[in-house]
C-alpha cells in the first residue's frame, strides 16, 4: 500500500509442328504408295495426294513415259499432305494455349497471403513489461498486388503489440515482408492466447496463434501517487488503503479508512468506483444503500464469495455486511458508538475496534480487536 494509490503484485502439345516430309521423285507404278503415305499424315488433302499417286502407278504400267508424267503428280501428292499435317500442328498449338490461360485465371482467385511461422509462444512475461519481439514472414502468393493488413484478434487481444511492421501498403505478388510481435501483457498474471490476423482487401485472413504467460508483478492497479492534497477529487483518489477482498468475479474491493469508504476495482481495467459510502468525514454508521450509507475508518473487508462482503467498522465497533449487486450496507453486529467486550448476539455484541477480519468459508467470521486485545468469531 502506497499513500494515495493501490499497488498490485504479457498443354504439352503433342508435337504437331510440320512434319519431316520425306521428298522423293516418285517414280511410275512402285512409289505411289509414298505418295499416298504422305497424304495420311496431313488428313484430307494427303488422301487426295495418294490418289494421284496412284493414278501415277497405273499409268506408268502403260509406258516409261507415261510413268513419268506419274512422277511428278506423286510428288505432288506428297506437297499436298504436308501443309496440310503442318496446318494440324498449328492448330493444336492454340488449343494449348488456351487451356494455359484458364489455368492462370483460377490460380489468381486462391492466391492468398500466407504468414510463417503460423504459431509462436513467448517467454514468460512480467504484467506491465514487454517480451522480446518474434519476427513473421508475409508473402503474397497471388498474381496481383496485395495491400496487407495487420491485427490482433480474441479476448487478449490487447495483451499483445506490434513492434514494427515492413509490409507497407503494396505487396507484389511474390514478394516477402516481415511484422515483429511482443507479447506485453497489461494488469494480471496467467496465461495469454491471441491470433494475428493478416488480410488483403479480398480473400481469408491467415491467421498465425499467439501464445504467452503473464508473471505477477509490482504495477499500479489504480489509483495516482502523490499526495491526496493535490488531487482534484476526492473520490478520484484513494487515501491510506488499508484491506483488499476478492469476488472471484475479476473484480477487487478496497476498504478506504481515511475516506471512510469500500471502493470496487475491476482488475482487468483498473477502472474504480464507489461501492458504499459516500462522505470524507467520519460518520456514525447508518445502514442505507451505497453513498446514503456511513462509514468511520472501516479497517478490514473479507467476501463469502456468494456477493456478500464483511468489514470491521473500526471507531463504529461494529461489524457491517455490504451487498455487493446493489451496495446495500447493514449492521451485522455491535451497534454504532457502543464499544466494550460483551458477546452477544446482533446488536447486543461489542466491539472495540474491530480491525482485521476473515471468512473461513462455512458460514462463520472470524474478527481481531485492536482495543480489547482479542479475537473471536
Amino acid at each position: 500500500m502506497r499513500n494515495g494509490h493501490l499497488i498490485l503484485l504479457a498443354a504439352a502439345l503433342g508435337g504437331f509442328g510440320s512434319p519431316a516430309c520425306s521428298r522423293k521423285n516418285l517414280h511410275a507404278g512402285d512409289d505411289g504408295a509414298g505418295g499416298g503415305q504422305a497424304g495420311t499424315g496431313g488428313g484430307q488433302a494427303g488422301t487426295s495426294g495418294g490418289h494421284a499417286g496412284t493414278g501415277g502407278g497405273q499409268a506408268g504400267t502403260g509406258g516409261g513415259q507415261a510413268g513419268t508424267g506419274g512422277g511428278p503428280a506423286g510428288t505432288g501428292g506428297g506437297q499436298a499432305g504436308g501443309p496440310a499435317g503442318a496446318g494440324g500442328g498449328q492448330a493444336g498449338s492454340t488449343a494449348g494455349a488456351g487451356g494455359g490461360g484458364t489455368g492462370g485465371s483460377a490460380g489468381a482467385i486462391g492466391g492468398d497471403l500466407s504468414v510463417n511461422p503460423s504459431s509462436a509462444t513467448f517467454a514468460s512475461t512480467l504484467v506491465e513489461a514487454t517480451s522480446a519481439a518474434q519476427t513473421f514472414t508475409v508473402r503474397n502468393a497471388g498474381n496481383g498486388p496485395a495491400a496487407p493488413a495487420a491485427a490482433f484478434e480474441g479476448t487478449n487481444a490487447a495483451d499483445y503489440l506490434i513492434t514494427s511492421n515492413g509490409c507497407g501498403t503494396t505487396l507484389q505478388p511474390g514478394a516477402s515482408c516481415q511484422i515483429a510481435v511482443a507479447f506485453a501483457p497489461k494488469t494480471r498474471s496467467g496465461s495469454r492466447t491471441a491470433s494475428l490476423a493478416v488480410s488483403a482487401p479480398t480473400g481469408v485472413p491467415a491467421r498465425v496463434s499467439l501464445n504467452g504467460t503473464a508473471l505477477p508483478s509490482l504495477g499500479l492497479l489504480a489509483g495516482a501517487p502523490g499526495p491526496v492534497e493535490t488531487m482534484p477529487n476526492w473520490a478520484d483518489v484513494f487515501h491510506s488503503p488499508q484491506a483488499l477482498a476478492l469476488d472471484g468475479a475479476g473484480s477487487l474491493y478496497v476498504a478506504d479508512p481515511t475516506f471512510h469508504t469500500i471502493r470496487k476495482v475491476v482488475i482487468a481495467t483498473g477502472a474504480f468506483t464507489i461501492l458504499a459510502g459516500g462522505s470524507t468525514t467520519a460518520a456514525a454508521g447508518a445502514d442505507g444503500i451505497g453513498a446514503a450509507a456511513s462509514f468511520s475508518e472501516p479497517g478490514g473487508i473479507a467476501s463469502d464469495g456468494a456477493g456478500n462482503l464483511y468489514v470491521t467498522d473500526n471507531y463504529n465497533h461494529t461489524i457491517r455486511k455490504v451487498v455487493i449487486a446493489t451496495g446495500a450496507v447493514t449492521t451485522l453486529a455491535g451497534t454504532a458508538g457502543q464499544f466494550g467486550g460483551g458477546d452477544g448476539a446482533g446488536a447486543a455484541a461489542r466491539f472495540s475496534n474491530p480491525n482485521g477480519i476473515v471468512y473461513d468459508g462455512a458460514g462463520n467470521l472470524f474478527v481481531t480487536e485492536l482495543g480489547n486485545c482479542t479475537s473471536g468469531g
